[in-house]
């Protein structure tokens, strides 16, 4: 995705971390038209929505800074469950570590796209560590384009 394909679904997901309602407001030309560039970035939106929805509709923004972790985390919590999602902005790397949420013992973490649990770790100086597999490394190997997210079952 280019960055301005992309840039809805970054602003979407800044704006419902916050608690705030998100509005697109692309409208036709004076033929009637829209934009092509317009309408590629809503399909790609919605395409993101398809796979990552759950971590907007039904959600609530963390208490107080919790919706944010850094300029690259964001965080949402699902109103029918103890479920927290954290939206990667940026590909976190090798780890990547929520400084500000600590998982319960028994907590499963996985990506949104993937079945596979992930290992995660408390660290007393870092927080959580969520051990990302060498395969995602790789942009072409995720199951989605960024923001990517990490759905934090509270069980």
């Amino acid at each position: 995705l280019s960055l301005h394909d992309a840039l809805p679904i970054y602003n979407l997901v800044d704006t419902v971390a916050k608690g705030g309602n998100f509005m697109v407001g692309i409208g036709p030309d004076a033929t009637g038209l829209f934009h092509p560039k317009a309408i590629a970035a809503l399909k790609n939106a919605g395409a993101w929505l398809r796979l990552n929805g759950e971590a907007i509709f039904n959600t609530q923004p963390l208490l107080g800074d919790g919706w944010k972790d850094g300029d690259s985390l964001r965080f949402t919590h699902s109103d029918l469950d103890s479920t927290i999602y954290a939206i990667a902005m940026q590909w976190p790397g090798e780890e990547l570590v929520l400084h500000n949420v600590k998982l319960p013992a028994g907590s499963t973490v996985t990506l949104l796209g993937e079945s596979e649990v992930l290992r995660w770790k408390l660290d007393a100086a870092k927080g959580t560590v969520i051990s990302l597999p060498a395969r995602w490394q790789t942009a072409a190997n995720r199951p989605c384009p960024l923001p990517c997210v990490f759905k934090l079952d509270f069980k």
